[in-house]
């Protein structure tokens, strides 16, 4: 039987809303109630005179439009009343998320059913159901790439129809990822696994190790299903480097995004959903002065920060004893959870080799989990004493979770596993090792046991010093989900004592290893060639369902007042340099430009110049950044500032690049 299926829908399908791996493209953040920019394009004449040029308004890039014409044009092929015997199937409807479709059609009457996504075997199919309506658009998960899957559609009165989906490949290689089934009995084949990689992509694997679901993201730290049925991760834009995103998306599977949240200084590492549906994000202090030692509650319904975390204003900074801090990153918060039994904020602290936990409502220090050598006398009352056998601390812990029986639990990355004031134990070679590691305190007494831990038996071989995560399956304290997901292997010297700073080593072998431990017995290993953030499980049709065609996407929330610079700038004699890169989103401008350079050392300030009609300069400083290539020194400008907070106006666009100063050719109108 003849089914219509369409690989490209309309030329917007084309639109990739979150770009890939490679490519990175604004897509940020959201109106606000002053200072947002607005379209107005005027023509514009090319005099030689820059002085005299008309300017060209920037158009606002609102990939929320764009989603927008995708959702109508699909309730239009609704409005065609497709058969079920023959339904059309648009394949990547949103232009992000390649192996998903959706099935369009109608019935006479109101009737739901079920859909399979055939997997290779049988246990690997994928299933969900679809509620009664006349109308239907039907989520498809689980194709395989360059490839076609087949899917069963059925009806609750009985009929069925077979349609047959074809994918293009995907830009990821697939071949070296391997699957190992232990335990079958333990192991859940409706859930998939989704893998947060490095390498900028998001994508998740069967039981087998064969991708099914697959989107290029750059922002991939701490990503987690919400309640509603959406997934919530990091935004795409990078406003400060390495990984600060500058907000969260809430997604579908579909690759639909539904909301857009804009955080001043931006969010990394992990996100955490509060019993009341707010968000609790990893953020950093708006000025970047210091990094990842800020938390910040967003309102879920207006973007708004309700609640705020220093940690500057509970701990010195010079604390901790730690082998990993700077001066910098003296915290690196890299995971929140939040114990609503007793309105604490948990935070693992990697940089402090410590859990810290806060009391919520008045924002004081309850108690620390770690090594408290290396603490000065004032803070030994926050720690807990060991008790009973085969105790050992955690150092440089990523993540962090609170089983259903109450337990604490981390993925020990056992970097160096003792503190500056103690050099000579720490532990490097053959004996390297990281661990899952679950913990039972005493508030009461001020004592702490460990429970159980896996990791150190399989020794360096599973070594990882950075990322990685442990986390509970089925509210069970007993199964264990665990990611290793930073292992680097020399083969010449047939050792893994490496860390972030050999990421990139020239012949270094780089993989993750996954595994599922159920009642203390190895159910499932999963190994990747590449390193991984963490891995969550999921059921794509139970637990990432809620796609809904009529809601309209909305940012919230803004990223601030950008900070003005104390400098003055003399336009007169700007020249014109049309080639410079603008773009303009409801919350922010960016500019990408170089220039050559005399020296790599000490590079002047730049400055983006925003002129006003009246004479008035907005002045914001960019910094320029060097590389050098056949003895020719070139400087580079890649920055950006908030539209938010800026007086209503039009403003020409200048830049000073070293000893110059160049108009754009550009204006954007604040209203």
């Amino acid at each position: 039987m003849y089914k219509k299926i369409l690989l490209l829908f309309l030329a917007i399908t084309l639109i990739v809303l979150i770009p890939g791996c490679s490519k990175k493209k604004d897509s940020t953040d959201s109106p606000k109630p002053t200072g947002q920019a607005q379209a107005n394009i005027t023509p514009a004449v090319n005099p030689d005179d820059a002085s005299d040029i008309q300017a060209v308004s920037l158009t606002v890039d609102n990939y929320f439009d764009e989603q927008s014409q995708i959702d109508d044009g699909l309730l239009a092929e609704v409005a065609k009343k497709y058969g079920f015997d023959e339904p059309l199937v648009i394949v990547n409807p949103y232009g992000n998320s390649p192996l998903t479709a959706v099935a369009v059609f109608s019935t006479d009457s109101p009737v739901g059913g079920s859909i399979t996504v055939k997997g290779k075997a049988k246990e690997d199919d994928i299933k969900g159901s679809f509620p009664a309506n006349t109308d239907h658009i039907v989520p498809i998960y689980g194709l395989y790439p360059a490839g076609t899957t087949e899917v069963v559609l059925s009806l609750e009165d009985g009929r069925s129809t077979t349609l047959s989906v074809t994918t293009d490949a995907i830009d990821m290689d697939t071949e070296d990822i391997t699957a190992e089934m232990k335990r079958a009995a333990d192991y859940n084949y409706s859930d998939l696994t989704f893998i947060m990689g490095l390498n900028g992509c998001f994508y998740a694997v069967d039981s087998k190790g064969d991708v099914r679901w697959f989107m290029n993201k750059n922002g991939t730290l701490g990503i987690k299903v919400l309640k509603n049925g959406h997934l919530i991760l990091p935004s795409n834009y990078t406003i400060h480097p390495l990984y600060y995103q500058s907000g969260i998306i809430e997604m579908d599977l579909l690759g639909k995004v539904y909301r857009e949240y804009a955080i001043p200084g931006g969010m990394h590492h992990d996100i955490f959903e509060m019993p009341n549906g707010n968000l609790l994000v990893a953020a950093n202090r708006p000025s970047l002065e210091t990094l990842e030692d800020y938390v910040v509650e967003l309102d879920r319904e207006t973007g708004r920060i309700v609640w705020e975390l220093d940690m500057k204003e509970l701990i010195d900074p010079n604390e901790g004893g730690s082998l990993n801090r700077s001066d910098e990153d003296w915290l690196h918060n890299n995971g929140i959870w939040y114990d609503e039994a007793n309105d604490l904020v948990l935070l693992s602290s990697r940089h402090i080799d410590a859990i810290v936990a806060v009391d919520k409502t008045d924002k004081s220090l309850k108690w620390i989990l770690g090594d408290p050598e290396g603490w000065s006398e004032e803070y030994k009352k926050y720690f807990f004493t060991p008790v009973g056998d085969n105790f050992e601390w955690q150092y440089a812990q990523h993540q962090v979770t609170i089983l259903s029986n109450g337990d604490i639990m981390c993925f020990d990355n056992g970097a160096g596993r003792t503190k500056v004031t103690k050099p000579e134990s720490k532990v490097t070679g053959d004996d390297v090792y990281s661990r899952a590691v679950i913990y039972r305190i005493d508030t009461d007494k001020m004592t702490i046991r460990q429970i159980w831990e896996y990791g150190k038996e399989v020794g360096p071989e599973f070594y990882s010093e950075w990322v990685s995560g442990a986390i509970g399956l089925d509210s069970d304290p007993k199964n264990i989900w665990i990611t290793f997901g930073a292992n680097l292997y020399n083969p010449e010297k047939d050792d893994y004592d490496y860390g972030p700073t050999n990421m990139f080593t020239e012949g270094l072998v780089q993989s993750t290893k996954i595994v599922q431990v159920k009642d203390d017995r190895l159910a499932f290993k999963l190994t990747l060639p590449h390193l991984t953030y963490r891995t969550l499980r999921a059921e794509p049709y139970k637990d990432i369902s809620a796609f809904d065609v009529n809601a309209k996407g909305r940012f919230l929330g803004n990223l601030g007042v950008s900070p003005k610079a104390a400098a003055t700038v003399d336009l007169a004699n700007a020249e014109l340099n049309p080639d410079i890169e603008l773009a303009l989103d409801p919350i922010k401008l960016t500019v990408k430009a170089s220039y050559s350079a005399e020296s790599a050392d000490d590079l002047p300030n730049c400055y983006l110049v925003l002129n006003r009609d009246d004479g008035s300069n907005l002045l914001y400083n960019l910094t320029p950044t060097a590389s050098e290539s056949d003895g020719k020194v070139t400087a580079a400008v890649d920055g950006w500032i908030s539209t938010y907070g800026i007086e209503a106006g039009v403003y020409n666009i200048y830049l000073t690049l070293g000893d110059k100063t160049y108009f754009t050719g550009k204006k954007i109108e604040i209203k």
